[in-house]
């Protein structure tokens, strides 16, 4: 469903469900000067819901129903994954910036996850 084309972005953009849950309240604020009743739905919701599972079809019918979830967020796991990430990533550019300058690059316990260098011995080459 396209709402505004101008204001169209991805939805994997950081604010996009935000701008979605706007305009959809704007137009159920809009109908529910005709249907008092759709005011009470939450469409947003379930619309971005069914679109995040590929649930989401033409020729889907909603119901403007939609239970929000009360599970915790497991906050650290979320900064370890993170972090392992940004590692990973510091690991790889180091790696490239080695090879690029033609110097050796040992690790000598490729898990260790205390720092980003790890154990590692650098051996500049002339």
């Amino acid at each position: 469903m396209i709402i505004d084309l101008p204001q169209a972005i991805q939805s994997t953009a950081n604010n996009a469900f935000r701008l979605f849950e706007r305009d959809i309240n704007n137009l159920a604020a809009y109908f529910a000067r005709f249907a008092p009743e759709i005011k009470k739905n939450d469409y947003a919701h379930e619309i971005w819901k069914l679109y995040e599972s590929g649930k989401l079809k033409p020729d889907t019918k909603l119901t403007g129903k939609f239970v929000h979830s009360t599970k915790r967020v497991d906050v650290r796991s979320v900064f370890n994954e993170i972090d392992a990430a940004y590692e990973e990533e510091m690991r790889k550019r180091l790696v490239g910036y080695v090879a690029k300058k033609r110097m050796a690059l040992i690790f000598a316990d490729k898990h260790e996850k205390n720092s980003f260098l790890g154990n590692c011995l650098i051996i500049f080459q002339e």
